[in-house]
Protein backbone atom coordinates (compact mmCIF):
# COMPACT_ATOMS: atom_id res chain seq x y z
CA UNK A 1 0.00 0.00 0.00
CA UNK A 2 1.08 3.48 -1.10
CA UNK A 3 2.30 5.79 1.85
CA UNK A 4 0.84 8.84 1.15
CA UNK A 5 3.23 11.00 3.67
CA UNK A 6 5.65 9.03 1.88
CA UNK A 7 4.32 10.11 -1.89
CA UNK A 8 3.66 14.42 -0.71
CA UNK A 9 7.34 14.61 0.50
CA UNK A 10 8.92 13.21 -2.34
CA UNK A 11 6.66 15.76 -4.31
CA UNK A 12 7.66 18.38 -1.92
CA UNK A 13 11.37 17.35 -2.23
CA UNK A 14 11.22 17.27 -6.11
CA UNK A 15 9.45 20.80 -5.97
CA UNK A 16 12.72 21.83 -3.80
CA UNK A 17 15.41 20.42 -5.73
CA UNK A 18 14.00 22.32 -8.98
CA UNK A 19 14.57 25.49 -6.46
CA UNK A 20 18.12 24.21 -5.58
CA UNK A 21 18.72 23.12 -9.31
CA UNK A 22 17.79 26.92 -10.42
CA UNK A 23 20.13 28.60 -8.06
CA UNK A 24 22.84 26.15 -9.25
CA UNK A 25 22.12 27.33 -12.49
CA UNK A 26 22.05 30.78 -11.44
CA UNK A 27 25.43 30.40 -10.00
CA UNK A 28 26.73 29.16 -13.42
CA UNK A 29 25.15 32.70 -15.05
CA UNK A 30 26.54 35.20 -12.29
CA UNK A 31 30.04 33.79 -13.13
CA UNK A 32 29.23 35.25 -15.95
CA UNK A 33 28.34 38.72 -14.81
CA UNK A 34 24.79 38.77 -16.17
CA UNK A 35 23.49 39.38 -12.22
CA UNK A 36 20.15 40.13 -13.42
CA UNK A 37 19.53 36.24 -15.37
CA UNK A 38 20.75 35.02 -12.35
CA UNK A 39 18.46 36.09 -10.07
CA UNK A 40 15.48 35.78 -12.49
CA UNK A 41 16.41 31.99 -13.09
CA UNK A 42 14.85 31.19 -9.23
CA UNK A 43 12.69 33.69 -9.48
CA UNK A 44 11.10 31.90 -12.27
CA UNK A 45 10.97 28.75 -10.60
CA UNK A 46 9.48 29.52 -7.61
CA UNK A 47 6.87 31.25 -9.24
CA UNK A 48 5.80 28.24 -12.23
CA UNK A 49 5.73 25.45 -8.85
CA UNK A 50 3.46 28.09 -6.78
CA UNK A 51 1.27 28.61 -10.39
CA UNK A 52 0.99 25.02 -10.96
CA UNK A 53 0.18 24.70 -7.05
CA UNK A 54 -2.46 27.22 -6.18
CA UNK A 55 -4.70 26.62 -9.49
CA UNK A 56 -6.75 29.15 -12.06
CA UNK A 57 -8.28 31.26 -9.02
CA UNK A 58 -5.17 32.83 -8.61
CA UNK A 59 -2.52 34.83 -10.22
CA UNK A 60 1.42 34.56 -9.55
CA UNK A 61 3.19 37.46 -11.42
CA UNK A 62 6.11 39.96 -10.43
CA UNK A 63 6.36 43.84 -10.62
CA UNK A 64 4.52 46.40 -8.91
CA UNK A 65 1.52 47.36 -7.20
CA UNK A 66 -0.98 50.36 -7.71
CA UNK A 67 -3.19 52.10 -5.86
CA UNK A 68 -6.51 54.49 -7.64
CA UNK A 69 -4.11 57.26 -7.70
CA UNK A 70 -1.49 55.29 -9.40
CA UNK A 71 0.65 55.57 -6.58
CA UNK A 72 3.16 52.34 -6.90
CA UNK A 73 4.91 50.26 -5.47
CA UNK A 74 8.51 49.15 -5.46
CA UNK A 75 8.87 45.72 -7.67
CA UNK A 76 8.15 42.65 -5.82
CA UNK A 77 9.21 39.11 -7.08
CA UNK A 78 6.31 37.28 -6.45
CA UNK A 79 2.77 39.03 -6.56
CA UNK A 80 -0.09 36.46 -5.59
CA UNK A 81 -3.34 38.34 -7.19
CA UNK A 82 -7.19 37.49 -7.58
CA UNK A 83 -7.18 35.94 -11.23
CA UNK A 84 -11.43 35.84 -11.58
CA UNK A 85 -11.70 39.75 -12.50
CA UNK A 86 -9.39 42.42 -13.12
CA UNK A 87 -5.71 40.42 -12.69
CA UNK A 88 -3.47 43.27 -13.32
CA UNK A 89 -3.39 47.00 -15.22
CA UNK A 90 -0.60 46.22 -17.70
CA UNK A 91 2.34 43.89 -18.70
CA UNK A 92 5.63 45.70 -20.19
CA UNK A 93 7.70 43.18 -22.31
CA UNK A 94 9.84 41.49 -19.97
CA UNK A 95 6.67 40.38 -18.00
CA UNK A 96 6.55 43.17 -15.33
CA UNK A 97 2.77 43.41 -14.57
CA UNK A 98 0.91 46.36 -12.43
CA UNK A 99 -1.23 45.04 -9.84
CA UNK A 100 -4.27 46.92 -8.53
CA UNK A 101 -3.60 47.02 -5.17
CA UNK A 102 -7.22 45.69 -4.15
CA UNK A 103 -6.64 42.14 -5.80
CA UNK A 104 -3.65 41.48 -3.74
CA UNK A 105 -3.33 38.68 -1.44
CA UNK A 106 0.66 38.17 -0.93
CA UNK A 107 3.94 39.33 -1.97
CA UNK A 108 7.28 38.28 -1.75
CA UNK A 109 10.72 38.19 -2.27
CA UNK A 110 13.11 35.37 -3.61
CA UNK A 111 16.89 35.05 -2.98
CA UNK A 112 19.06 32.72 -4.09
CA UNK A 113 21.59 32.94 -1.00
CA UNK A 114 21.37 34.57 2.26
CA UNK A 115 23.63 37.37 2.94
CA UNK A 116 24.01 39.20 5.86
CA UNK A 117 25.55 42.53 4.93
CA UNK A 118 22.54 43.12 2.42
CA UNK A 119 20.37 43.31 4.71
CA UNK A 120 18.03 41.55 2.95
CA UNK A 121 14.98 41.13 4.95
CA UNK A 122 15.12 44.66 6.60
CA UNK A 123 15.03 46.02 2.78
CA UNK A 124 11.85 43.82 2.32
CA UNK A 125 10.28 45.51 5.29
CA UNK A 126 11.14 48.61 3.90
CA UNK A 127 9.36 48.04 0.43
CA UNK A 128 6.43 46.34 2.20
CA UNK A 129 6.04 49.63 4.50
CA UNK A 130 5.88 51.41 1.03
CA UNK A 131 2.63 49.52 0.52
CA UNK A 132 0.97 51.45 3.92
CA UNK A 133 1.07 54.38 1.81
CA UNK A 134 -1.07 53.22 -0.96
CA UNK A 135 -4.75 53.41 -0.65
CA UNK A 136 -6.43 50.17 -0.40
CA UNK A 137 -9.99 49.77 1.03
CA UNK A 138 -10.52 47.30 3.82
CA UNK A 139 -12.98 44.38 3.18
CA UNK A 140 -15.76 44.46 6.04
CA UNK A 141 -16.25 41.03 7.61
CA UNK A 142 -20.21 41.25 5.77
CA UNK A 143 -18.61 41.10 2.89
CA UNK A 144 -19.29 37.98 0.63
CA UNK A 145 -17.61 37.62 -2.71
CA UNK A 146 -19.40 35.83 -5.52
CA UNK A 147 -18.18 34.84 -9.24
CA UNK A 148 -19.02 38.07 -10.70
CA UNK A 149 -18.04 40.22 -8.06
CA UNK A 150 -19.25 40.96 -4.24
CA UNK A 151 -22.30 41.69 -1.95
CA UNK A 152 -22.56 43.14 1.65
CA UNK A 153 -24.83 41.26 3.79
CA UNK A 154 -24.77 44.03 6.53
CA UNK A 155 -23.61 43.36 9.79
CA UNK A 156 -26.49 42.08 11.72
CA UNK A 157 -26.40 39.02 9.34
CA UNK A 158 -22.35 38.14 10.31
CA UNK A 159 -21.27 37.35 13.40
CA UNK A 160 -18.35 34.89 12.35
CA UNK A 161 -16.29 36.78 10.65
CA UNK A 162 -14.38 39.74 12.71
CA UNK A 163 -12.01 42.70 11.66
CA UNK A 164 -10.92 43.49 8.25
CA UNK A 165 -10.83 40.23 5.43
CA UNK A 166 -7.89 40.96 2.93
CA UNK A 167 -5.20 41.52 4.95
CA UNK A 168 -1.86 41.01 3.43
CA UNK A 169 0.59 38.26 3.21
CA UNK A 170 4.66 38.62 3.54
CA UNK A 171 6.48 36.07 2.77
CA UNK A 172 10.57 35.21 1.88
CA UNK A 173 12.23 32.32 0.29
CA UNK A 174 16.15 31.46 0.47
CA UNK A 175 17.01 28.82 -1.36
CA UNK A 176 19.98 28.47 0.31
CA UNK A 177 21.17 29.92 3.77
CA UNK A 178 24.39 31.39 3.32
CA UNK A 179 25.67 32.85 6.39
CA UNK A 180 22.28 33.19 8.16
CA UNK A 181 22.80 33.14 12.01
CA UNK A 182 20.48 33.41 14.19
CA UNK A 183 21.95 35.66 16.87
CA UNK A 184 22.31 38.04 13.60
CA UNK A 185 18.52 38.50 13.17
CA UNK A 186 17.42 38.67 16.59
CA UNK A 187 17.85 42.55 17.06
CA UNK A 188 15.58 42.99 14.12
CA UNK A 189 13.23 41.13 15.53
CA UNK A 190 12.91 42.15 19.13
CA UNK A 191 12.87 45.88 17.55
CA UNK A 192 10.58 46.00 14.85
CA UNK A 193 6.69 45.30 15.49
CA UNK A 194 4.56 42.05 14.76
CA UNK A 195 2.95 43.68 11.75
CA UNK A 196 6.50 45.24 9.97
CA UNK A 197 8.58 41.81 9.88
CA UNK A 198 7.30 39.44 7.36
CA UNK A 199 4.67 36.22 7.84
CA UNK A 200 7.46 34.32 7.32
CA UNK A 201 10.89 33.79 6.38
CA UNK A 202 11.63 30.28 4.26
CA UNK A 203 15.73 29.27 4.61
CA UNK A 204 14.81 26.04 1.97
CA UNK A 205 18.07 24.40 3.50
CA UNK A 206 17.78 25.57 7.13
CA UNK A 207 14.10 26.12 8.80
CA UNK A 208 11.53 28.78 8.51
CA UNK A 209 11.78 31.95 10.78
CA UNK A 210 7.56 32.29 11.96
CA UNK A 211 6.13 33.20 15.04
CA UNK A 212 4.16 30.48 17.15
CA UNK A 213 1.82 30.51 19.98
CA UNK A 214 2.64 28.28 23.05
CA UNK A 215 0.43 26.96 25.56
CA UNK A 216 1.40 25.12 28.82
CA UNK A 217 4.53 26.67 28.77
CA UNK A 218 6.04 26.10 32.25
CA UNK A 219 8.59 27.48 34.06
CA UNK A 220 10.91 24.48 34.81
CA UNK A 221 10.40 22.76 31.47
CA UNK A 222 11.48 24.27 27.59
CA UNK A 223 9.27 22.14 25.76
CA UNK A 224 5.98 23.36 25.92
CA UNK A 225 2.20 21.53 25.75
CA UNK A 226 1.24 22.75 22.57
CA UNK A 227 2.74 24.73 19.73
CA UNK A 228 1.57 26.12 16.70
CA UNK A 229 2.90 28.33 13.80
CA UNK A 230 1.05 31.65 13.20
CA UNK A 231 0.37 32.63 9.72
CA UNK A 232 -1.40 35.63 10.69
CA UNK A 233 0.69 37.05 13.59
CA UNK A 234 -0.56 39.97 13.62
CA UNK A 235 -4.09 38.56 14.53
CA UNK A 236 -3.08 36.50 17.89
CA UNK A 237 -5.88 34.80 19.38
CA UNK A 238 -5.07 35.39 23.14
CA UNK A 239 -5.93 32.81 25.68
CA UNK A 240 -5.47 32.45 29.39
CA UNK A 241 -1.63 30.69 29.67
CA UNK A 242 -1.12 31.30 25.85
CA UNK A 243 2.31 33.23 24.68
CA UNK A 244 3.93 34.52 21.67
CA UNK A 245 7.22 33.97 19.96
CA UNK A 246 9.06 34.29 16.92
CA UNK A 247 10.77 30.74 16.21
CA UNK A 248 12.98 29.14 14.34
CA UNK A 249 11.45 26.01 13.15
CA UNK A 250 14.03 23.17 11.67
CA UNK A 251 13.36 19.13 11.15
CA UNK A 252 15.98 16.71 12.21
CA UNK A 253 14.52 13.92 10.05
CA UNK A 254 16.54 14.44 7.21
CA UNK A 255 13.06 15.92 5.19
CA UNK A 256 14.29 19.55 5.80
CA UNK A 257 13.69 20.93 2.35
CA UNK A 258 10.38 19.08 1.69
CA UNK A 259 9.35 19.98 5.19
CA UNK A 260 10.32 24.13 4.98
CA UNK A 261 9.19 24.39 1.60
CA UNK A 262 5.94 22.32 2.58
CA UNK A 263 5.39 24.83 5.57
CA UNK A 264 5.86 27.87 3.76
CA UNK A 265 3.49 26.26 0.84
CA UNK A 266 0.73 25.36 3.01
CA UNK A 267 0.64 29.17 5.26
CA UNK A 268 0.25 30.74 1.53
CA UNK A 269 -2.22 28.35 0.98
CA UNK A 270 -3.87 28.74 4.07
CA UNK A 271 -3.39 32.44 3.66
CA UNK A 272 -5.61 32.42 0.44
CA UNK A 273 -8.28 30.53 1.72
CA UNK A 274 -9.22 32.55 4.89
CA UNK A 275 -8.53 36.23 2.88
CA UNK A 276 -11.48 37.75 0.77
CA UNK A 277 -10.50 40.81 -1.56
CA UNK A 278 -12.73 43.04 -3.15
CA UNK A 279 -13.38 43.10 -7.42
CA UNK A 280 -11.98 46.15 -8.39
CA UNK A 281 -13.46 48.61 -11.19
CA UNK A 282 -11.06 49.13 -13.95
CA UNK A 283 -12.66 52.19 -14.93
CA UNK A 284 -12.09 53.52 -11.70
CA UNK A 285 -8.35 52.70 -12.65
CA UNK A 286 -8.25 54.49 -16.11
CA UNK A 287 -9.84 57.59 -15.94
CA UNK A 288 -7.07 58.93 -13.69
CA UNK A 289 -4.84 58.05 -16.10
CA UNK A 290 -5.24 61.73 -17.71
CA UNK A 291 -2.49 63.65 -15.25
CA UNK A 292 -4.96 67.30 -16.34
CA UNK A 293 -8.70 65.68 -17.24
CA UNK A 294 -10.94 68.38 -19.08
CA UNK A 295 -14.80 67.79 -18.94
CA UNK A 296 -17.18 69.68 -21.29
CA UNK A 297 -20.82 69.15 -21.01
CA UNK A 298 -23.14 68.38 -23.93
CA UNK A 299 -26.08 69.68 -22.29
CA UNK A 300 -26.90 71.07 -18.57
CA UNK A 301 -26.63 68.25 -15.66
CA UNK A 302 -29.78 66.94 -15.25
CA UNK A 303 -30.55 65.55 -11.53
CA UNK A 304 -33.29 62.96 -12.91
Amino acid sequence: MTNPQLEINRVLLAEAADMVAARTKCAIIHHTSDIDAAGDEVEMCVRHILRSRIGNNYCVGHGHICDVTWKTSPQFDIVIADNALFTSLFRTANGTEYFPFETVYAVGEVKSTYRKSNDQIAKFMQACDKLKTLARQDVPPSFIRSHTGGFDLGSALVTDRHGKQNHLFKFMLFVDSGDFDLDDIIPLYKAASVERLPNVVCLLDRGIVVRSSVDGLSTHEIKPATFALMTHPELPERLPGRHFAWTLCTNDDGNGLAHNWGILYAMIVEHLLSTTVRPVSPLAYFQHVASAPKYQFLQEPVSD
